[in-house]
């Protein structure tokens, strides 16, 4: 072989292609695990429990009429169940199972709350 050519060990394989994204499950299950730690200590500091005026102008200032919303990263439903409240369907969505168990706690019986993880 001459010296510009590979060995055959050194060409690339599918698996080794690949190997950037090797390890990214545990690093998303430690991201999970970070938010549901952050849950679980407490309140979360991004958690208000406050809905944000913005959200508010736009149902009761613009008058927007009730339809359906998915509410990504609901955290424990404070955005969820104010627009539940309004008449929107809604189903609000979590990467945290802690942050999802408090969510339907606090919007009891009827309420749809999802997690993209293990409950």
């Amino acid at each position: 072989m001459g010296r510009g050519t590979p060995f055959p060990s050194n060409r690339a394989t599918p698996s080794s292609r690949w190997s950037p994204l090797k390890g990214w499950r545990s690093s998303l299950s430690l991201r999970r695990w970070f938010f549901d730690l952050r849950y679980l200590r407490g309140r979360a500091p991004w958690d208000t429990g406050v809905t944000p005026p913005e959200v508010v102008d736009l149902i009761e200032g613009a008058r927007l009429p009730p339809g359906r919303a998915l509410d990504l990263g609901c955290g424990t439903g404070t955005n969820t169940i104010y627009l539940a409240w309004h008449g929107w369907e809604v189903v609000g969505v979590d990467f945290s199972a802690v942050a999802i168990r408090r969510a339907r706690r606090r919007g009891g019986r009827g309420w749809t709350f999802a997690s993209t993880g293990p409950m």
